[in-house]
């Protein structure tokens, strides 16, 4: 006998899940490039920001695999009569996509087979770039805090990061210190964030340059830019394919400058604003060739993004529309769920050899010759007559289980040629696919299978 259903969740996420998981994230990337103009005459400053690190979360997240249990939330808080969802709609059957069960014996579709292949070669490519990339986070780490190429910080530079701390409200253990190494100001460490200044006889600036360099770092570490930075490069290491990720990547690092950038200026009148443009195009023809992935900083940006950046300090923002832009985002994280809950599963096919025995049997005459063609042979049938492929699944976590009343179709052949059709009533969940079976109403048998 054949069970159509579910099939597991390793087969899920090896052809499906990633894919979806790509296809949301890229759908908020697309839907913030269209809404840019928009956001930056109307919207608060923070709103690109949020709207990538959202399209973080879709690349990361598995959210497909929670799809019954967010769906059976939102009709038990909504206002609105929903239908029921009914995720285990009739699906068309690949028999080259199938993982046939017999016994302890796994047979493999063709597309399995090359499904399986695809997937380990996705893991030891991103195996590899994650290992590569941590060595090489290690190494710049460890190089930039060698005691042989740093030195202690004045104390006028330390007093200035307490002031600005206390300005930012930021309580957080911050280290500074200046390198040898270092050409303009950086930022590096998650966990525990450290400011890199080059030495004094590399950079000569006067003390209000100082301060705008410290406040614009300390944004960066009250933002967790560089967490964010290092889940971006995370994303381009697991969608690697996707070239939309990389415009992710280049757009975060530039947003959060803009942000940090904004965080210095608001406040301040327009010949401040003058001398803190002319301080990121000083610095840029100082270190501007110095593109790190693995920290923050003033000017560790491409040069391309330099004109933007003061374009938009110069440019006077119009009235906030915040609601406006808390609605947007509602929006645009709803296309990106609906993207994800656009996932089906593939199909298991399971043989079993054996029954279980019943306590009530009841026969009924039935002519072989007239006898419908079978569309499997374990299937539900609800009261509207809607017919539904079913596998023995058990109740998933977190669903609210929506019962449908109607009746479950076993057939059985038997080694003999004849076969056996049971039916049972039956009250299924049209969320899960989780069955409970009752009485037996009805059994017919042929002397020769004609399903």
């Amino acid at each position: 006998m054949c069970c159509f259903g579910e099939g597991g969740a390793g087969l899920e996420m090896l052809r499906y899940l990633v894919f979806v998981m790509s296809l949301s994230g890229s759908i908020i990337v697309i839907l913030y490039k269209v809404l840019t103009p928009v956001a930056r005459k109307f919207f608060p400053h923070f709103w690109r920001s949020s709207v990538l690190k959202m399209a973080l979360f879709f690349y990361l997240f598995p959210l497909p695999v929670f799809k019954d249990f967010v769906l059976s939330h939102i009709r038990d808080i909504s206002p609105f009569p929903f239908g029921p969802f009914d995720v285990n709609d009739l699906l068309t059957i690949d028999p080259g996509y199938t993982i046939n069960l017999q016994n302890r014996n796994f047979l493999l579709g063709v597309g399995v087979i090359l499904v399986y292949i695809f997937a380990l070669c996705m893991v030891v490519i991103v195996s590899i770039i994650i290992v590569k990339q941590l060595k090489q986070y290690h190494t710049i780490r460890h190089t930039y805090l060698l005691d042989a190429f740093t030195e202690k910080p004045s104390l006028q530079l330390e007093e200035w990061l307490i002031e600005a701390k206390e300005e930012l409200q930021i309580k957080e253990k911050i280290k500074i210190i200046c390198s040898r190494l270092c050409d303009t100001p950086i930022t590096i460490g998650v966990l525990s964030p450290v400011i890199i200044f080059p030495v004094p006889t590399k950079l000569d600036l006067e003390p209000i340059d100082y301060q705008y360099i410290l406040k614009h770092e300390l944004i960066h570490i009250k933002n967790k830019d560089l967490f964010a930075k290092f889940l971006t490069l995370l994303v381009l290491t697991i969608h690697w394919y996707n070239p939309i990720c990389y415009l992710l990547y280049y757009e975060l690092c530039v947003v959060s400058e803009l942000n940090c950038d904004y965080g210095v200026v608001k406040g301040i009148d327009d010949a401040q604003r003058q001398r803190y443009s002319h301080l990121i195009l000083d610095l840029a023809t100082i270190g501007s060739s110095k593109k790190e992935r693995f920290a923050v900083g003033l000017v560790n940006n491409d040069t391309a993004t330099f004109e933007r950046r003061i374009l938009e300090m110069k440019q006077i923002r119009k009235k906030s529309r915040p609601i406006l832009a808390f609605i947007v985002m509602a929006v645009v994280c709803i296309m990106g769920t609906l993207t994800a809950f656009a996932y089906q599963a593939p199909i298991k096919v399971e043989t079993v050899d054996s029954w279980a025995e019943y306590d009530e049997v009841v026969f009924t005459e039935h002519n072989p010759d007239v006898a419908e063609q079978l569309m499997c042979d374990y299937f539900f049938i609800d009261q509207d007559g809607n017919i539904t492929p079913m596998d023995n699944v058990e109740p998933r976590i977190g669903c609210k289980h929506h019962f449908v009343d109607g009746y479950v179709q076993k057939h059985k052949k038997n080694s003999d040629g004849s076969c056996i059709i049971r039916i049972y009533e039956c009250s299924r969940c049209n969320i899960c696919g989780y069955s409970i079976e009752g009485t037996l109403v009805n059994e017919i048998k042929y002397a020769v299978c004609p399903h």
